[in-house]
């Protein structure tokens, strides 16, 4: 026998055992309890789902059940909840004041 065959059984175990990783991260982050949120981010993160729900583009596609990131930021919020299908740049980020008055609301690309 040649080593041709044992090379190419290599490259598909190797294949194989890459495609059964990805799956295995895939089925944790899909089983991922949502975040525990405070009362304050609970409240800026329903501000922001009222938001996207204005936008019919958006708001049949959205999962705010397992938000990116709900961040300060100098004294204002910006949310980032998925897009739905999850695809990479599929996200919408939320900008909330200090004020609770949303500033904007900016699909990925």
């Amino acid at each position: 026998m040649t080593d041709k065959p044992d090379g190419k059984r290599r490259g598909w175990l190797a294949l194989c055992g890459m495609v059964g990783i990805a799956a295995l991260v895939a089925v944790w982050y899909l089983q991922e309890s949502p975040p525990k949120l405070t009362p304050q981010e609970a409240r800026i993160l329903a501000i922001a789902r009222a938001a996207v729900a204005a936008r019919p583009d958006l708001s049949a596609h959205t999962d705010f059940d397992k938000p990116i990131r709900i961040n300060p930021v100098k004294g204002n919020w910006s949310v980032t909840v998925w897009r739905l299908p999850h695809v990479p740049g599929g996200f919408v980020d939320v900008e909330i004041d200090r004020n609770e008055k949303v500033t904007g609301i900016m699909p990925g690309a």
